[in-house]
């Protein structure tokens, strides 16, 4: 069975975003610089947060952190990095992350199945798919 991974942008900021990827029930984010509207969208949605994706320690991709863990107690991926205590589960290059299949949670080694995604994630003049490395890690294990 497959299942499509979309991915969302969040506007945050002046000029930032907190990604979303789902498969329309579970959803992870990436990079929470604030948490307001993550967790506004996640209700709006009606979707299960099931883990937080951080790329690097900048404020504007970590600050929303505390407060989206104080509402949803999830894992928290990323870097093994002193500067951000909340990564609970460190991954590092060369690392996949398999997102579960549906009616499982995101992340769960037991049963690792390919999904697909859509969405409009990129746009003329940028796209993070190209810009991050985690989102072509993503792009090809997904």
């Amino acid at each position: 069975m497959t299942t499509t991974l979309s991915i969302e942008p969040i506007p945050i900021l002046e000029t930032n975003y907190v990604w979303a990827l789902h498969d329309g029930k579970d959803a992870l984010l990436v990079d929470p610089g604030r948490a307001e509207a993550p967790l506004r969208w996640l209700e709006d949605q009606s979707l299960n947060l099931t883990g937080l994706l951080i790329t690097h320690h900048h404020w504007d991709h970590t600050d929303g952190i505390d407060e989206i863990l104080a509402a949803h107690p999830v894992p928290v991926y990323g870097p093994e990095d002193h500067r951000i205590p909340q990564i609970d589960h460190p991954v590092s290059e060369g690392d996949n992350l398999h997102f579960a299949t549906p009616g499982d949670r995101f992340g769960n080694p037991q049963r690792p199945r390919p999904h697909q995604h859509s969405s409009g994630l990129c746009r003329p003049g940028f796209c993070p798919v190209r810009r991050h490395p985690v989102f072509r890690r993503l792009r090809a294990d997904v």
